[in-house]
């Protein structure tokens, strides 16, 4: 892929405090991320940040980057640099970040600081890390945990019937027919393939 892209700033009037070359080089980064061409993005990015590029966040995209390519050093170092730039306010980007980075600690088997960076996103910002909160809960066999994080999912996200299936199961773990049941009728309406599972299995309970 080419570097030569041009970028006219007149169309991106909310990139005020860098210079040209500095939003040129993030903007490439940002197109070469998205078309799956990482080491492209990592040298845009770079270029970014050495021309004083702004927004913390650079950091966070170069560090998914280099997360991708397997340059785990890399990527947590860029991680925490982009987290002691942000504003107390940033919970969003905060989130965000941390969430990237309990990514990392799962691909490198620190399952501990995994479970941290994934609770610390969900508190800081409601978002689809709810779900992969609930099921690794549910997949360590943690299924009074699982229920709060697939319920927020449940109620705020799409693919319902899919949390309804997780949440049906936890509440057969949790030896609670009356909500499993209920969840298993919210997965079957939903079509779900495998509620018929649910409904053989709660039929054998007390």
């Amino acid at each position: 892929m080419s570097d030569n892209i041009k970028i006219n700033l007149n169309d991106f009037p909310e990139f005020q405090d860098n210079s040209l070359e500095a939003e040129e080089a993030f903007i490439a980064g940002d197109f070469f991320r998205k078309t799956k061409e990482f080491r492209d993005a990592v040298s845009k990015y770079t270029e970014a940040i050495e021309l004083g590029y702004k927004d913390p966040m650079v950091y966070g995209y170069r560090a998914i980057c280099n997360g991708i390519l397997k340059d785990y050093k890399s990527a947590f170092s860029d991680i925490d640099i982009a987290l002691s730039k942000l504003s107390e306010s940033d919970n969003e980007q905060k989130a965000l970040l941390l969430e990237v980075r309990s990514r990392l600690y799962f691909t490198t088997d620190d399952k501990d600081n995994f479970l941290r960076d994934l609770e610390k996103s969900c508190e800081l910002y409601p978002t689809e890390a709810l779900g992969k909160l609930g099921k690794y809960y549910y997949q360590i066999g943690e299924f009074g945990k699982s229920i709060k994080p697939l319920q927020a999912m449940f109620i705020g996200f799409d693919n319902k019937e899919t949390y309804a299936f997780l949440l049906s199961r936890s509440y057969i773990k949790l030896n609670d027919k009356e909500l499993a049941l209920k969840y298993a009728e919210i997965a079957k309406k939903g079509g779900y393939d495998k509620s018929k599972y649910l409904f053989e299995v709660i039929d054998k309970m007390k």
